[in-house]
């Protein structure tokens, strides 16, 4: 293949040339630059890290719905037979709701590092849960300090 080139613009994964990513950190909006420093996920564009995005969002769904289970379903019902469960109610669901946290925040980075053509709708999805979990463990705390 003699005269054959190789264009590096179009390789965006490590091998890019460092000018490749900066003329891509330029040609983003200053909202996707803003978030992709807020989450420090860089401007290298990684398509296969969609799969583990994929996983770390289901992973911190489950893990909300089973925090959801345990604290208002499971616990209200067997406290009246066991009455330590309402000791355990607080613990379990702030360490229940810190592991869906990291769990999202995890995917989040995942899909801006993937560059996927939903990050904005899934960061806005998963800031709401964010918020939903952050109000619950702040309510179990203000319930353990009392």
């Amino acid at each position: 293949m003699t005269g054959a080139r190789f264009d590096h613009r179009i390789c965006l994964f490590q091998e890019a040339p460092i000018s490749v990513v900066e003329d891509l950190h330029q040609s983003r909006p200053p909202a996707d630059r803003f978030v992709r420093k807020l989450l420090r996920v860089g401007d290298a564009v990684d398509k296969t890290a969609v799969f583990g995005a994929r996983r770390s969002t289901t992973t911190a769904i489950v893990i909300s719905g089973i925090r959801c289970t345990i604290t208002y379903l499971l616990i209200p019902i067997l406290a009246p037979f066991f009455g330590f469960l309402d000791a355990l109610d607080a613990p379990i669901s702030i360490v229940l709701s810190s592991l869906a946290i990291v769990m999202g925040i995890r995917g989040v980075r995942r899909f801006w590092i993937a560059d996927h053509r939903a990050r904005w709708s899934y960061t806005a999805f998963i800031g709401v849960v964010l918020a939903m979990l952050l109000a619950a463990i702040a309510i179990d705390v203000s319930n353990l300090v009392s």
